[in-house]
């Protein structure tokens, strides 16, 4: 209610004098905020200006304005503004947020203050970068040369995460879809890893490091205090044939480097046991397996393609098989020793189903994020590396590698890019296939090879 102030001329009393109405003790009018713009983004928290336009009605000039954003969850943030449009810094992302604003007026020269009635402005979904992933943990499982690293997933800022970078303190990096990545290194070296998430809005924080984990090496012959290769004094292979495949060095060619087996002219070990039970494995014991789901296409009638699942899948079962011109056949080599810069004459064929083998294992993988490509870790898959093609263990493949895929629509086979590998840590059920004709088939739509003899 104004303030009226009544005075008289002098020397004419009981005259009225003319009357003055002074406002600057009534309320300023009510303020509208008109819009709210988002200007900037950064760690969980993003930017907005505000805009608003003082009230029109009769009342005080305003002096501020207060401006305040609330979410349920975290309660009131407030801004004191004395024009438009007022920037609003620090909103926890990935939330909602409602606005509201009222104009602030003192009373003459005193301290005492009016406020205009408080309007609403509205709501922003905030957006922000995605949240500090924990550090990742880190191992290196055995018989395989590869790091396995896995994280949580962070907040994601208010927009789905897209993808995850990792990086080593030794130089390695990549992006992968998923929440773990298996990272091909050097066997027996030692390093550490962390993450960060990307969503819409560009790259959150980088996690803190994993502890350091050292890369499995198999050196079999290191306990006994001898290299099978020192009387040659050099390696016979004139490379190192045991990064890819992490296990054997025999097994991996299919032959002894002395020409005949070191323990047979014994008819039993000379060490009295077995040099490989110090490892917990047998360098022969290595086979593929197929998840049960993953579906394996049949020859139907009239030559027709029917897809079963692994599980469904029997001995006398004829297979869709690939051959090509550069592979030799098993019964020569190990096709897993085979490897060649081309791929010529692929053709789609039949194979025999002669066995299948149940085994559980405690962790699967995928490629792509594409779950109808899951096999153990061991599952031997041709790939092409480096312009080179052989036939790689699921567990080392890594991204910016090429695998083989059959593409029924148009009857070609074409190399798929591996943009991300990701290991499923759960126990599951998968089958290992004989086949006899060809040694090669199809299984989630890729080239796959089993070996017969072991």
């Amino acid at each position: 209610m104004g303030i009226l102030r009544r005075g008289g001329k002098a020397g004419k009393v009981g005259k009225a004098a003319k009357q003055a109405t002074r406002y600057w003790g009534i309320a300023p009018s009510q303020p509208t905020i008109t819009q709210v713009t988002r200007v900037g983004v950064s760690y969980l928290s993003g930017d907005y200006d505000v805009y608003f336009v003082p009230g029109t009605g009769v009342g005080a000039t305003a002096s501020s304005f207060t401006i305040t954003a609330n979410n349920p969850s975290y309660g009131d943030r407030t801004f004191t503004a004395t024009s438009s449009p007022y920037r609003v810094t620090g909103l926890r992302s990935g939330a909602t947020w409602t606005f509201k604003i009222k104009a602030n007026a003192t009373i003459g020269q005193t301290d005492t203050s009016v406020v205009s009635p408080e309007a609403e402005g509205g709501s922003q979904d905030v957006v922000g970068l995605p949240g500090k992933p924990s550090a990742p943990s880190a191992s290196s499982p055995s018989n395989v040369s590869y790091d396995t690293i896995s994280w949580g997933a962070p907040e994601n800022g208010g927009s789905a995460i897209l993808d995850y970078q990792w990086e080593s303190n030794d130089g390695k990096s990549g992006t992968v879809s998923g929440t773990s990545t298996n990272v091909s290194q050097e066997a027996g070296t030692a390093q550490a890893y962390r993450v960060r998430a990307r969503n819409a809005e560009g790259y959150g924080e980088w996690s803190d490091y994993s502890s350091s984990t050292t890369t499995f090496s198999f050196v079999p012959f290191s306990v006994f205090g001898f290299s099978p290769f020192g009387v040659f004094g050099f390696s016979p292979f004139g490379f190192s044939p045991f990064g890819v495949f992490g296990f054997s060095p025999f097994g991996v060619f299919g032959f002894s480097p002395f020409g005949f087996s070191p323990f047979g002219v014994f008819g039993f070990s000379p060490f009295g046991f077995s040099p490989f039970g110090v490892f917990g494995f047998s360098p022969f014991a290595f086979s593929g397996c197929i998840h049960e789901d993953t579906l394996i296409p049949t020859v139907g009638p009239d030559n027709t393609w029917v897809k079963k699942a692994a599980k469904d899948v029997e001995p006398g079962d004829e297979v869709w098989s690939v051959t090509f011109s550069e592979l030799v056949d098993e019964d020569v080599l190990n096709p897993e020793d085979w490897s060649a810069t081309t791929l010529g004459n692929m053709t789609i064929t039949k194979t025999n189903v002669v066995s299948k083998v149940l085994s559980q294992k405690t962790s699967v993988m995928t490629i792509n994020n594409d779950p109808s490509k899951k096999y153990s870790l061991v599952q031997p898959v041709l790939t092409k590396r480096n312009g080179t093609y052989f036939f790689m263990h699921t567990g080392a493949i890594e991204v910016g590698d090429a695998v083989i895929e059959y593409l029924y629509t148009n009857d070609t086979f074409t190399e798929t890019p591996v943009t991300s590998v990701e290991v499923i840590e759960a126990d599951s059920t998968t089958y290992r296939f004989d086949c006899e004709g060809t040694d090669t088939y199809i299984a989630g739509d890729l080239v796959m090879h089993n070996l017969r003899k072991y």
